[in-house]
């Protein structure tokens, strides 16, 4: 299956990866027309999304689902679509998900630190460069 979003996709094995590590991440996962609708956006200008790596997408039995967690009822997680394109790309789709919604980041709130998953916190409004110094010093943790 040729799918109209390039080579910004995985392997099945990647995939494969992604689901073991959520096994979950398929049962909010919203379907192409459905994600469209909720971004507010035609299904050709959401591939373009996936291509430009704003949005990641799941391909299971031919099948393009998207991760429910990049959502809000109204569209897509504030600043999701800066943050994607500068995580690196060969993390594979089961890095960026677990960057995303397993490792935790501590901010201050309210003057007292708290842990949460970068997901939620640009859910509570955590401004971008916040979750990028944050990769710069998981990297440099790493390196």
């Amino acid at each position: 299956m040729t799918m109209p979003f390039g080579e910004n996709t995985w392997t099945e094995q990647q995939r494969n990866d992604a689901l073991w590590l959520d096994p979950l991440l398929l049962d909010d996962a919203l379907e192409a027309t459905e994600a469209a609708l909720r971004v507010g956006v035609t299904v050709e200008a959401l591939w373009s999304l996936v291509r430009d790596r704003q949005l990641l997408c799941i391909v299971c039995d031919n099948q393009v689902f998207f991760p429910g967690f990049q959502f809000t009822e109204h569209g897509v997680v504030p600043h999701l679509r800066e943050i994607l394109p500068q995580l690196p790309f060969t993390w594979g789709l089961c890095g960026l998900i677990e960057f995303l919604t397993i490792r935790p980041m501590v901010l201050l709130h309210e003057s007292d630190p708290v842990s949460l998953p970068v997901i939620e916190w640009l859910r509570l409004g955590a401004r971008p460069q916040q979750v990028l110094d944050f990769l710069r010093r998981s990297s440099e943790e790493v390196a």
